[in-house]
């Protein structure tokens, strides 16, 4: 009884690590194609952080000045991030 048990885990333990092993390959195989896209998106990451920080030297600087473009860049520097959300919810959505 206890030899069919052994073989019932290791039966159990060969399908788990070929479970495991296919799942690896295709994680390689997905994880080679979008190479060049998490490239590009850490550049795109970038340029937005350099947009949105540039927004808000702007808005301390239209602040400090008292400019008439104050509530104007306000409004971007609160609907840029908003913006980029909607864009990454909308591409998940329809990327399913």
């Amino acid at each position: 009884m206890k030899q069919n048990e052994i073989e019932n885990e290791a039966e159990a333990a060969v399908a788990a690590a070929e479970a495991s092993e296919d799942a690896y390959s295709e994680d390689q195989v997905n994880a080679s194609a979008p190479g060049k896209r998490s490239t590009f998106a850490r550049v795109m990451a970038v340029i937005g952080l350099l947009i949105m920080l540039g927004l808000i030297v702007w808005l301390v600087i239209s602040l400090i000045t008292g400019s008439e473009q104050t509530i104007a860049v306000l409004f971007l520097t609160i609907l840029y991030p908003v913006i980029i959300y909607l864009f990454i919810w909308i591409k998940k959505v329809f990327s399913r």
